[in-house]
């Protein structure tokens, strides 16, 4: 790794993408031979292969489409090129990598249109879209460093392996002043490194959010008839099922998607997990897809195995860990219980939660009798018995075009699987008439100042639901 060590001169480096034939590593199912960009570096002369760079593609074979991983080394090989350009970069405090990285965005932004005067002759000017989505893929890679690479490598690979505030502002909003405290670093010191002082646009601002944002259409919330008619003109009993919860709780299909079977538990369970007795209705458990403690056995969920561990051992990844295919996002709700990192879900209407309970059998006896070999702890899985994937992840664009077809069925059109969420709020402010802070504790994003008052606040809020609910049946 000597061939990295800065001198005070700038050192010529060119990066270069080829591809490989691997065999992935063992994913679920297991994946064939395939092709897998490689990033070399000719560093004065020689080359090199940062092998923290050719793990990561590796491990990113079953997770991102080989276009964007492809994609993603390129991007990488330009920031181990422009680290090499500049040898100020020393990485001495946690910052210097961050630093690194808001000026690398910054040329990719404005390099000069004149290639004479551009540090990199061949680094066009990119849109602001380009660059947040650079910004996301760097962010990738280092999730990747923290984890494998913290004492090896080269030493950009362990500097990416500190907790750099950057790459959190890739993952998730922060406020606007944590954003612009990095530029101002940058501002200072852009001018002794480069060459002049930038002007930042106000745009960059943005790529401190998860994903570039883009205008959409307002969803539309259905009303009480037209759910009842979407769940009555669904066939396939696993997506009925799936409707009846989205509508019936308000959870993200995210959430319902990363639902294991053992999430899913008679409300006798209920006093073990939330600390009071439901109403009758099925306990959903929403448990965090990677570092949940609880796997399904309730005496051992307070130790340290998670949820990735027992994917693992089957051979599996959280669905948190694709791009595609079978991936399923994750919201961080508020967890109601922060020590087994998992909440659970409020009903809002009985007859919903009663013929979803009748369900649950019929769920169970798909899953036993799906092949061994497909066979998952998912609850919400693919129902199709005539094809290879009986049993295995039920994929986002399935359940959404199943969704679609049920609306177009019921002659509805403009809603999507999100609206599930919006009927879920109208129901608890329009006809159960709840407050404000009720419905955030029901749909999980009312901030914890306190966990035990929290709790407190939950409890209150249920009896009150429950209240509501029986004042609506006696009406």
């Amino acid at each position: 790794m000597d061939r990295y060590t800065h001198e005070a001169e700038v050192r010529e480096t060119l990066a270069a993408v080829f591809e490989i034939s691997v065999q992935p590593p063992k994913v679920y199912p297991l994946q064939p031979v395939t092709s897998m960009p490689v990033l070399c570096l000719e560093v004065d002369g020689n080359l090199v292969f940062p092998e923290e760079a050719f793990h990561w593609a590796r491990s990113q074979l079953t997770k991102i489409a080989p276009k964007r991983l492809r994609r993603a080394v390129n991007v990488l090989g330009r920031l181990y090129e422009f680290w090499a350009r500049y040898p100020n970069f020393e990485f001495e405090v946690s910052t210097d990598v961050d630093l690194l990285i808001w000026n690398y965005l910054f040329l990719r932004l404005h390099s000069p249109s004149n290639i004479a005067k551009r540090p990199f002759p061949h680094w066009e000017a990119v849109t602001y879209e380009v660059a947040a989505d650079e910004l996301r893929l760097i962010a990738l890679f280092a999730r990747y460093c923290q984890k494998h690479y913290a004492n090896r490598g080269s030493p950009l690979g362990r500097a990416f392996s500190n907790d750099s505030d950057v790459f959190q502002l890739a993952a998730k909003k922060r406020p606007e002043n944590d954003f612009y405290s990095h530029l101002s670093i940058q501002r200072e010191n852009w001018e002794a490194i480069i060459g002049f002082d930038p002007v930042f646009p106000r745009e960059l601002k943005q790529i401190k959010g998860s994903k570039v944002r883009r205008s959409a259409p307002r969803t539309k919330t259905p009303t009480l008839a037209e759910t009842g008619a979407i769940i009555a003109n669904e066939g396939n009993y696993l997506f009925r099922a799936l409707w009846l919860l989205l509508f019936g709780t308000g959870i993200r299909i995210s959430e319902g998607l990363n639902l294991w079977t053992c999430d899913i538990l008679p409300s006798s369970y209920s006093s073990e997990f939330t600390g009071h007795e439901n109403a009758g209705e099925p306990l959903i458990l929403l448990c965090h897809p990677e570092r949940s403690t609880y796997t399904g056995s309730i005496a051992e969920s307070h130790g340290s195995y998670t949820r990735t561990d027992k994917l693992e051992s089957l051979g599996m990844r959280p669905r948190t860990a694709f791009d595609i295919g079978p991936a399923a996002g994750w919201k961080s709700p508020v967890l109601s219980d922060p020590d087994r990192r998992l909440s659970w879900a409020f009903w809002t209407n009985d007859a919903y939660a009663r013929e979803f309970d009748r369900l649950i059998g019929k769920i169970l006896q798909l899953h036993r009798s799906a092949p061994s070999e497909s066979r998952g702890p998912f609850f919400f899985c693919n129902s199709a018995a005539h094809t290879p994937y009986y049993g295995n992840y039920l994929r986002y664009k399935n359940a959404s075009r199943a969704f679609q077809l049920a609306c177009h069925r019921s002659g509805l059109s403009g809603y999507t699987l999100h609206s599930a969420r919006h009927h879920y709020k109208w129901v608890c402010d329009k006809v159960l008439g709840l407050s404000s802070s009720e419905i955030q504790i029901f749909m999980h994003h009312k901030s914890i100042e306190s966990q035990e008052v929290y709790g407190r606040a939950e409890i209150a809020a249920y009896e009150r639901l429950k209240s509501a609910l029986g004042a609506r049946r006696d009406h």
